[in-house]
């Protein structure tokens, strides 16, 4: 069973948080710094859960000496909706790797508990923690696109968000670029009007899509280029997929799997260019599989550092899931089997449109997962691209 701190001066919160995950984890209380800090000398502790503000030593400076005195130990920090700019800036240092909003309910804490232990955070992964110390702090989304989600976690009105997607026309056109191609080919120059379209929840996906994408857009090569183009394309098969085969759209809080289950490579390419960009090229002249490269090289794939990265940035299990798991679409840990094996013929697909080579094993089982025989899959496909023209 794991072993969880929580640190918190408000006494009342503490017992509210022991009652909540006592019969699933073994909790540890404390209420300030210092006592919380000698519990960790005496206590194997898995992961710490601080309160941003508390007097004397406050969540940043006790999760230092967290980082310092026991750096295996996972450190996330929970604060309210005002606090998240100063809780930003500590998941940049590596002061935390998550945080945890109040105020939260029995099952929505335990939810996001469950995921933390399961995919653990980014910065506490060894080879990754290397990795954005060489890279410097870890990449955070710009400050024009957190305030686009901040209007909608704040259920501001479609008017509102539109005006503010709209005072950057750069993130405007963006926006609109991802909806004509990596969604629904919507044809339209209105936000206002897309967004009544694809609702807020997708507009948040997209908003938060759009966002990682000018973060991690280092130097324009062929590789990032196609990588990118790929992307968009497995998405728009990936609705495809669903909507003509399976019956249904894509689950919502899965709607920008597609655009985002490579994200580990551009991550890769952005912060190790030189040495990234080689081995893919390799992989692909020589057809090796590129996660056994970078396994060599690094220590971790892409897909392990791209699942724990979208972890990090708040999106869905479901869309970390897919970076973590497209390669191995029957992989035990699999929790979306439908939306993985739909994500494995999507990515392979758009591969092929690309011309890039797929040297990583393709399983053909996922069709019949899917209850779809490839042949009805990829003549259909044909017919929608030549209506498409």
């Amino acid at each position: 069973m794991n072993t969880i701190l929580y640190v918190d001066d408000d006494r009342d919160q503490l017992r509210r948080v022991h009652e909540l995950v006592r019969k699933k984890y073994r909790i540890l209380t404390a209420d300030n710094g210092e006592s919380a800090l000698k519990l960790l000398g005496h206590h194997q502790v898995d992961l710490v859960i601080s309160d941003l503000q508390m007097p004397k030593m406050d969540g940043t400076r006790f999760l230092q000496r967290v980082r310092l005195d026991h750096p295996d130990v996972l450190r996330v920090l929970a604060c309210e909706d005002r606090e998240k700019e100063d809780v930003a800036l500590c998941l940049r240092q590596g002061i935390a790797c998550g945080f945890l909003t109040k105020p939260w309910s029995g099952s929505s804490l335990l939810e996001r508990l469950d995921r933390l232990f399961r995919e653990q955070c980014p910065q506490d992964t060894p080879e990754l923690r290397q990795m954005i110390g060489e890279a410097g702090e870890l990449p955070t989304i710009e400050e024009r696109y957190m305030n686009i989600v901040n209007l909608i976690y704040r259920d501001a009105s479609i008017s509102e968000i539109a005006a503010e997607i709209e005072r950057d026309q750069s993130v405007a056109a963006q926006i609109l670029h991802l909806m004509n191609t990596a969604y629904y080919g919507i044809r339209t120059t209105s936000i206002q009007r897309a967004i009544n379209y694809i609702g807020l929840r997708q507009t948040l996906n997209l908003v938060l899509s759009v966002g990682i994408i000018q973060t991690l857009d280092g130097e324009s090569n062929d590789v990032l280029v196609r990588l990118w183009d790929q992307a968009y394309l497995t998405n728009r098969l990936l609705v495809f997929l669903y909507e003509h085969h399976l019956g249904r759209p894509v689950p919502e809080r899965a709607m920008p799997a597609g655009l985002l289950h490579r994200i580990g490579i551009i991550y890769f390419l952005r912060f190790r260019s030189e040495e990234y960009l080689s081995m893919i090229k390799r992989s692909w002249t020589d057809h090796k599989p590129l996660v056994e490269m970078e396994k060599e090289t690094f220590g971790l794939s892409h897909p392990e550092a791209g699942s724990a990265l979208l972890a990090h940035w708040g999106f869905s299990e479901e869309i970390s899931e897919g970076a973590r798991y497209t390669l191995e679409p029957f992989h035990p840990d699999v929790r979306h089997q439908e939306l993985i094996c739909a994500l494995h013929v999507a990515s392979k697909t758009a591969d092929e449109r690309h011309q890039i080579p797929h040297p990583d094993r393709f399983d053909k089982d996922v069709f019949t997962e899917l209850g779809v025989t490839p042949e009805r899959f990829y003549t259909s496909l044909g017919d929608f691209e030549a209506e498409a023209g």
